[in-house]
């Protein structure tokens, strides 16, 4: 009789799976954008363009990085950067605590991350990584478990969401880089990849800061997906780029005064807009991050489309009131402006568009366009093309001559077809 109370109370004692069971754990993020979905010549982007939506669009948590606990048990995992999963062997089903860290990783093992300090730039790593957690969880073995990270109701989710595609869809050759944005708190628009020593850690500590306006109420930029990865490109070319340091020639930054009779919307308004008028340097710099963002929403093809502060822009064609795409670009066609030396940074964005769609056998790969902005400095840092903030047009030129392996003649000769067409000289 004792031998048998014994054995009940023992069964009663095990836990269920008392053999070892498979978990699957798979992160999911329901994002909210305001720059989602915005035709232009009919067009949109490729991906998550219904993310302006109400009540969220549901997307893969890419590489989110997950902390289960159970009793005194603890590890970390790192989900797929594809489907967002991962599995974990554990012999009970009960009481597991889920933390999802607003921190994610590509399949080269760079990583972006959220962090609550604001637009501290005293640390590579500045403040703490935001998390959303679940407690005493039952897992269960026949099926995935999901965990959704609100991006509605906190919108500094959709921005690790969309930044988490970004390094997904394109980080070229660099590998085991980190990301940190943070917040300007109760200040809309104010975001940047520029302030303090965010572009100084570089050489250090493979690491680079960017700052995300954020306002509640408003329009915050944390839900604007193709402004994140414009920030995101700038972080991406520079680490490609290899050196600590901005990438604009001091005396080219806004100082362009247009003639008198340009067009108020060309005139240079001082905030990047994308028919400004400005020095070539900076036209440069900020078009390459804006066709890094539209390269990570669209698939390589002519056409294409990236929103910039919720207007839309066609990659093909200049002119999106229904007037056709003659050559010229904004510059010519528009601001009647044909001067050396400046351009409209859209222009610039078709130029980079036009060559990586390059009408050739062969085209220029993800990594030869993040060669191809390395080349320009690297030129210029070595001495082997100085450039100054009216020539990035021909230090273009002499990079896709004479700096980026493998090209074919016909990826070389269109170059100046490409830049003449756009204007971005």
């Amino acid at each position: 009789m004792k031998t048998k109370m014994f054995l009940a109370a023992l069964a009663a004692s095990v836990p269920a799976y008392a053999h070892a069971a498979t978990f699957t754990i798979c992160v999911r993020a329901n994002i909210q954008t305001t720059d989602s979905g915005i035709a232009a010549n009919g067009l949109d982007e490729d991906y998550y363009q219904f993310a302006n939506q109400a009540g969220g669009f549901e997307v893969v948590g890419r590489g989110f990085r997950v902390q289960l606990t159970q009793g005194a048990w603890s590890d970390t995992f790192d989900s797929d950067p594809t489907n967002g999963c991962f599995s974990v062997v554990r012999n009970s089903a009960n009481g597991f605590g889920v933390r999802v860290y607003g921190f994610a990783t590509d399949d080269n093992g760079n990583h972006v991350r959220i962090h609550s300090a604001g637009t501290d730039t005293a640390s590579w790593y500045p403040g703490a990584t935001y998390s959303a957690v679940w407690s005493n969880q039952t897992l269960s073995s026949s099926g995935t478990n999901s965990y959704v990270l609100d991006g509605v109701a906190n919108d500094r989710f959709t921005t690790i969401a969309a930044a988490a595609f970004g390094i997904h869809r394109y980080h070229g050759t660099i590998s085991d880089k980190t990301i940190s944005f943070g917040f300007v708190e109760n200040d809309c628009d104010n975001s940047g990849s520029t302030h303090g020593s965010a572009e100084r850690y570089i050489e250090s500590d493979d690491a680079h800061l960017i700052r995300i306006g954020r306002c509640n109420p408003g329009d915050p930029d944390t839900r604007e997906k193709m402004l994140i990865t414009h920030e995101l490109g700038h972080a991406i070319a520079r680490l490609h780029f290899g050196y600590d340091g901005d990438d604009i020639l001091p005396t080219g930054d806004q100082e362009y005064v247009p003639p008198v009779g340009t067009p108020a919307a060309c005139v240079n308004v001082g905030s990047y807009g994308m028919r400004s008028l400005e020095y070539n340097s900076q036209t440069f710099k900020e078009g390459f991050a804006d066709f890094y963002s539209s390269r990570v929403w669209n698939a390589k093809d002519s056409r294409g489309t990236y929103v910039y502060r919720q207007t839309a822009y066609d990659l093909e064609q200049w002119d999106t009131s229904g007037g056709g795409n003659t050559s010229g670009g904004v510059k010519v066609n528009v601001c009647n402006n044909n001067t050396s030396n400046v351009a409209t940074k859209g222009d610039w964005l078709r130029f980079f568009w036009d060559w990586y769609n390059a009408n050739c056998a062969s085209q220029p790969s993800d990594n030869d366009m993040l060669t191809l902005y390395r080349m320009v400095r690297e030129n210029d840092r070595t001495g082997t093309y100085n450039a100054n903030y009216l020539n990035f047009d021909n230090a273009t030129v002499y990079a896709i001559e004479n700096s980026i392996a493998g090209l074919s003649d016909c990826e070389i000769d269109v170059i100046g077809e490409y830049m003449d067409w756009n204007s971005a000289d």
